[in-house]
């Protein structure tokens, strides 16, 4: 996913927790 949006390497752990709460955002919204 980081490669895709092509991250630089100080911001990949912010995109990544980015990435879990749309995640958690999504799991939500299904429930």
């Amino acid at each position: 996913i980081l490669r895709k949006y092509k991250y630089p390497p100080d911001q990949a752990e912010e995109a990544a927790q980015l990435v879990l709460n749309q995640a958690e955002t999504l799991c939500e919204a299904w429930l």
